[in-house]
């Protein structure tokens, strides 16, 4: 067994290993164990908001007995992960940018990835970020939003579906990065937050507890807030409470990546947009203070040398 250690962060955004970089290191890694060089070759891309000494990327590799090769192949595999760094940085969009490219997509849904504000990579989900956009919106189809607000969720149970509610939502947990928006909108379904993921091997047939739930009709924006988080990544969230996201113009998820297992093949055109966020992909905005320097791309200027022991 071999590894090597890399002073790499890797955007969340750009991780997946279906098509683009970590595609391409990948593929390598799996031709070394086809031939048989390699029994199993494992590439750590790292979850990039840990603030701990020993952060960066990593490659693992395995052989039957070969140690030379092992190391080989370590220092191989992590100098083609160095090299291609600037391969993995992502593009944000501005949201108002985004949101007049949906308008302007035929058919739908486009889907806005609000990862500064992931679910799953440690942010809130309370960010009004996209929302405030949306309600200024020229929308002529619906729009999709999730959102935890538990204050918001028990004012909208108490006042029971069918009612008008004028309240402040979101920018309530992580007020550093959002503020609370005032709405007035319809309550169109109330919900104890229960629903099973259905996503392909995405915590398929795990059940969701949100507690109370509530979907709020804005014009044509629906906001489903939610008392506690829960992961965006599955259309089961929204389907759960009545939004088929296929009918819909625009689908928020907050999420940087795993969404798009489910939501590549329905979605007309998806765009990471830009806000700010506690798991923003704007790693040099982070207040860094544990971590080793230097470290790709909170540091550019340096070099890196996987040497074969």
């Amino acid at each position: 067994m071999a590894w090597r250690k890399l002073p790499l962060l890797v955007n969340a955004e750009n991780q997946q290993t279906s098509h683009g970089p970590a595609r391409r290191l990948l593929a390598r890694a799996q031709a070394l164990e086809r031939n048989l060089k390699a029994e199993s070759i494992s590439i750590f891309f790292v979850q990039p908001w840990m603030d701990i000494d020993e952060m960066g990327g990593a490659v693992v590799t395995v052989t039957n007995g070969n140690a030379r090769a092992a190391e080989r192949m370590a220092a191989s595999i992590a100098q083609k992960f160095w090299d291609t760094r600037r391969e993995f940085e992502i593009s944000l969009t501005p949201v108002d940018e985004a949101i007049r490219l949906a308008l302007a997509t035929k058919g739908g849904p486009v889907v806005l990835a609000e990862s500064s504000d992931s679910t799953g990579s440690g942010s809130p989900g309370d960010s009004t970020g996209v929302l405030k956009h949306l309600l200024k919106a020229p929308l002529t189809e619906p729009a999709a939003i999730f959102l935890v607000d538990p204050e918001a969720a028990a004012r909208l149970k108490e006042a029971g579906v069918g009612s008008t509610v004028t309240l402040l939502i979101g920018g309530k947990l992580d007020r550093q990065h959002s503020e609370p928006v005032s709405v007035t909108g319809r309550v169109r379904l109330i919900s104890d937050g229960r629903w099973i993921a259905r996503a392909r091997g995405y915590n398929t047939g795990i059940e969701n507890c949100m507690g109370t739930s509530a979907v709020l009709e804005v014009g044509l924006v629906h906001i489903l807030i939610a008392e506690r988080s829960a992961m965006t990544v599955d259309p089961a969230l929204y389907r759960s409470h009545g939004i088929e996201p296929k009918y819909y113009k625009i689908v928020v998820v907050k999420s940087p990546n795993g969404f798009r297992a489910e939501y590549e093949p329905i979605a007309a055109r998806i765009f990471i947009v830009d806000t700010p966020g506690v798991s923003t992909a704007k790693l040099e905005n982070m207040p860094w203070q544990r971590i080793s320097r230097p470290i790709y791309p909170l540091d550019r200027d340096f070099e890196y040398k996987a040497k074969s022991s």
